[in-house]
């Protein structure tokens, strides 16, 4: 999955998980969560745990935590 159909997937704003992962915002980033974790030298399971962590702040910001699907097991 790409930065912006996780972002769309999980109503958060795409810039989320742009900075979960530490890309350059407002450049389009069309490869996979898994290239990209490669590219940076961390292991993918590493960029999900960020992902799903920069979610999870994301909607407890926006006093949402019920909807937080990240959370979950």
């Amino acid at each position: 999955m790409t930065p912006r159909y996780i972002a769309r997937s999980w109503h958060v704003p795409p810039q989320t998980v742009v900075q979960a992962l530490g890309l350059a915002p407002g450049r389009g980033h069309p490869e996979p969560l898994d290239v990209l974790a490669r590219k940076a030298g961390i292991p993918l399971t590493r960029a999900i745990a960020q992902v799903r962590a920069a979610i999870a702040r994301e909607r407890a910001a926006k006093g949402d935590p019920a909807r937080d699907r990240a959370s979950r097991p």
